[in-house]
This record gives C-alpha cells, sequence and structure tokens, in this order.
C-alpha cells in the first residue's frame, strides 16, 4: 500500500537480441571484454594512454573524476579474467533479475564507489598504488548473490 513502487518493465530486459535477453549484466560484462581487448592492445604495443584511466588517489582529487569508472574497464588478459567475467555474469544476470533495473544499478554503483571512498584513507596512511581491474566488482557481485540465495 505505502510501500516501494515497483514497475513490471524494471524486471524486464533492457532488449532482446533475438530470443536472448540483454540486461545491464550482459552490457557491463561486455564492455569488460572490449575493455581487456583494448588493454592488451595498448600494453603489447607499448602505448602510455591507459594511465589517464586508473584510479589514483592524487589525481582523482585534481578533478580526474572519471577514474572510478574506467579503472574497471583496465583488464589484463589472463586465465582468472575468464571466471571474473563468467561469475559477474552468472550472478549478475540474477541479482537484476531478483532486485530489478533500479536496485541492481544502485549496487552496481555502490561497488563502483568503494575504491573512492576507501583509497584515500590508505593514502592518508602513505600507502599508493594505481588501482584498475575489476575483482572487486566481481566478488561483490558473487557475495551479494550468496547472501540472496
Amino acid at each position: 500500500m505505502f510501500g516501494v513502487v515497483t514497475s513490471n518493465d524494471d524486471y524486464q530486459p533492457v532488449g532482446w537480441m533475438g530470443r536472448y535477453p540483454i540486461r545491464i549484466t550482459t552490457i557491463v560484462v561486455a564492455c569488460f571484454v572490449v575493455g581487456m581487448f583494448g588493454t592488451v592492445i595498448a600494453s603489447s604495443a607499448h602505448w602510455d594512454v591507459l594511465t589517464p584511466f586508473a584510479f589514483q588517489t592524487a589525481r582523482f582529487w585534481h578533478g580526474w573524476i572519471w577514474q572510478p569508472l574506467t579503472c574497471v574497464l583496465i583488464q589484463g588478459a589472463s586465465f582468472f579474467f575468464l571466471f571474473n567475467i563468467f561469475f559477474l555474469y552468472w550472478s549478475g544476470a540474477e541479482l537484476e533479475k531478483f532486485l530489478g533495473r533500479r536496485r541492481y544499478l544502485t549496487l552496481l554503483g555502490m561497488l563502483l564507489l568503494v575504491r573512492p571512498v576507501f583509497m584515500p584513507a590508505w593514502s592518508a596512511a602513505g600507502v599508493t598504488w594505481v588501482y584498475f581491474g575489476s575483482y572487486e566488482l566481481s566478488v561483490g557481485m558473487f557475495i551479494a548473490f550468496a547472501t540472496l540465495y
């Protein structure tokens, strides 16, 4: 009666490709795969174009505010990348079906904001590094999935 207003469209896929549903998770995973190919191409050609996209606390506070979103797209080609993408797709799709698009995007946004919130505390302690990859995002999705089921 006074609860959350939910739309039935919130639980539907964004689109369809033939018989297969396209969800937000599918788009995120596709971006990670494209980011991995771009990272491999750039690092193989010895281009120094990835540094502005990796998360660095000092640069973030000086106006490079896109880094929390772009640092997850920098992926190295490794055997564990396959597991990372598989678990992200598997758990993310189920979470999106259960939570709906809006709550799923809220969860995704919160997982993306973990780095910008906690890395300045580490840098204040004298620990500095450049962060990239999507390991924490995939683990967060899997923990949310395990909590759900």
